[in-house]
């Protein structure tokens, strides 16, 4: 009776607190969507920066004309004569997610326009980003950590850089794919689940449609989920055109194949062994590894020569970028002259992810400990959690835009030092206090230190267990009963060890509160004032008030309707994209930065005489 009352205890607890988490995990995705929108309340419904104007562009062609005109749409409007084929030359994953959003919501009969759906995606997916980083999180240590990382993610000011209201932008929905595609990693990892390899294949296709930091999960992922996310995946990212052959071509790719023939060579190895006589399998061995040499070498010399013909030795400018952090100031100068491009100092980490920094190292350190805190091992989902965090700290310190690519690793760190933190904590002052001793219906050596598992409550015990399969015979219960209280004498040993004062745990908790209250008005405040003022729309303060210059949209608006619609504009390279979208004019350089000489060309224009420009507009025309 007394088991059956435990476990139906238990099976309620169990109950109330996944409900309870689901409630959490709504008023998060709230949380998470509500502090983006300071930029909508303050300056109206309006697409920032200048990229999200070109990502606007194309979504309203794709809603008009159709995915298949998308997809063959070579604009005119851009890079005058050259012009440009926009579905090859982009990642489709932001133009479609919102397209879809579009055609659904109007299905349904609520017709929201193509601008108000571009502006709230990215609040949209950052609510999904958190329950996203909730689920990875609890695969890793437990629902507790996993509703602290989404609290977390919801609110870091690093994030929420790149997804307020109207950042309609790659990242808006990039972020989301990769804290995701993380997730079904693991939890492949944890379950051998197939179906779950297929869903992680699936997510990392979405990554490579989102955003180029598909390269970043190539290479951090060990390519052990069998087929489905090495070779289903690569010939997933081929279908994207802006990706192509570069999948199977360039050198960023090439760690997940070497790890992927590495697995497959050793299971071979391990096949034949078992089927094959000792004697027999010496000589296969001899016979493969002397064959295997000779081919590898062949392998290795024509790969070698092949990327020795390349001038970028097969990498990309933006993985050299990463790996080099002088190469971009060296080669294109262009690109590191944007400040998005530089590297951050130290003041960034604390604006960006504040306490997290903190707190990053305390959460490496808990994943190294073993479930009973006094051994230190490292399981499959924590050693890829601590070389995700590892690998994004140092791209954080190359290029300030990819603090973006640490603030979740960051928030799921954390989440898992705070949560074990709190464990600590709570569990010291339970341990003390007599009171919250009976009310708990934890087992007696968790709650009490002279307590002893009575003798008569093994059987019970099985029950509620998986051992009722091989049920001792009455003869060997007395032998088990005496290896079933060192456990128990264990446990206690390590309880006391673990306990901490009484009135310094209730301190260090007061403080982890006032830590966390801290981290949030940091972050209201980071994303009410410093990340929710769009470029094209400035403002200033004085005594009388607040004063809004609208005097970007005006010109834009003067542009449209005081030139012919065959007119070409001649203007630096950031205001392309806003021109291109505004006022609806064909301009000779944008954002795309692809061709420096054009760039160079009307910067040279801009700087000389104006006895000279007339060269410039013959070779032009």
């Amino acid at each position: 009776m007394e088991g059956s009352e435990t476990s139906n205890g238990t099976t309620l607890r169990n109950a109330f607190g996944n409900v309870l988490s689901f409630f959490i995990l709504i008023l998060i995705g709230v949380l998470a969507f509500s502090i983006r929108l300071f930029s909508v309340i303050k300056y109206e419904s309006v697409i920032h920066e200048f990229d999200p104007y070109f990502n606007y562009r194309v979504t309203q062609f794709l809603t008009k004309n159709g995915i298949y005109d998308f997809w063959n749409w070579f604009d005119d409007r851009t890079w005058y004569p050259l012009g440009r084929v926009i579905g090859g030359t982009v990642y489709p994953g932001l133009t479609l997610t919102a397209g879809t959003l579009w055609w659904l919501l109007n299905s349904l009969n609520i017709p929201l326009s193509v601008e108000t759906i571009c502006v709230f995606t990215a609040p949209i997916f950052s609510a999904f980003t958190s329950w996203a980083a909730y689920l990875l999180t609890r695969e890793v240590k437990g629902a507790g950590a996993g509703l602290t990382a989404a609290a977390l993610i919801a609110m870091v000011p690093s994030y929420i850089s790149r997804s307020v209201a109207g950042s309609y932008d790659n990242e808006a929905v990039a972020i989301f794919a990769l804290v995701f595609t993380f997730y079904l990693y693991i939890k492949t990892l944890n379950t051998g689940s197939l179906f779950y390899a297929t869903l992680n294949a699936l997510a990392y296709f979405y990554m490579v449609c989102s955003w180029g930091g598909y390269t970043f999960i190539i290479n951090l992922i060990p390519m052990h989920v069998l087929m489905c996310i090495v070779v289903l995946g690569t010939l997933l990212a081929a279908l994207v055109p802006v990706v192509g052959f570069n999948a199977v071509m360039t050198s960023e790719h090439f760690a997940s194949f070497l790890v992927f023939i590495i697995i497959h060579v050793v299971a071979f190895v391990h096949y034949i062994k078992g089927v094959l006589a000792p004697k027999m399998f010496k000589v296969a061995v001899t016979l493969v590894l002397s064959i295997g040499v000779i081919v590898c070498c062949a392998v290795i010399a024509v790969l070698v020569a092949l990327v020795a013909s390349s001038p970028t030795k097969g990498w990309s400018g933006r993985s050299l970028s990463l790996l080099d952090p002088t190469y971009a100031s060296k080669y294109i100068p262009i690109i590191a002259s944007v400040s998005e491009h530089q590297p951050p100092t130290w003041p960034s980490y604390f604006m960006d992810i504040n306490v997290l920094a903190f707190l990053v190292p305390a959460g490496i350190i808990v994943r190294f400990q073993s479930s009973n805190r006094m051994l230190f091992t490292l399981s499959d989902a924590s050693s890829f959690v601590i070389l995700y965090i590892v690998t994004s700290v140092y791209f954080s310190g190359v290029m300030v835009r990819l603090m973006l690519v640490l603030a979740p690793a960051a928030c799921i760190t954390s989440g898992i030092a705070l949560s074990e933190a709190f464990e600590v904590f709570t569990r010291s002052i339970k341990f003390q206090l007599p009171g919250l001793q009976g009310i708990s219906p934890v087992k007696a050596e968790e709650t009490s230190s002279d307590s002893t598992v009575p003798l008569n409550e093994v059987p019970k015990t099985d029950k509620s267990g998986e051992t009722l399969k091989e049920r001792p015979s009455r003869k060997n219960r007395k032998k088990e009963k005496e290896p079933v209280e060192k456990p128990s004498i264990k446990a206690r040993i390590e309880k006391k060890l673990l306990v901490l004062p009484l009135e310094g745990s209730v301190l260090a908790i007061f403080l982890l509160v006032l830590l966390g209250a801290f981290y949030v008005v940091h972050c209201v405040w980071a994303a009410a004032e410093a990340y929710s003022a769009p470029s094209i729309v400035l403002t200033s303060h004085s005594h009388d008030g607040l004063h809004v210059f609208d005097d970007f949209r005006e010109a834009y608006a003067w542009l449209s309707h005081n030139t012919e619609v065959d007119d070409k504009v001649a203007s630096w390279w950031d205001y392309g994209y806003q021109t291109t979208a505004m006022a609806n004019r064909t301009v000779i350089v944008d954002n795309n930065t692809w061709n420096n000489t054009h760039i160079a060309t009307v910067g040279t224009a801009m700087s000389s005489p104006e006895r000279l420009l007339g060269k410039f507009s013959t070779h032009w025309m």
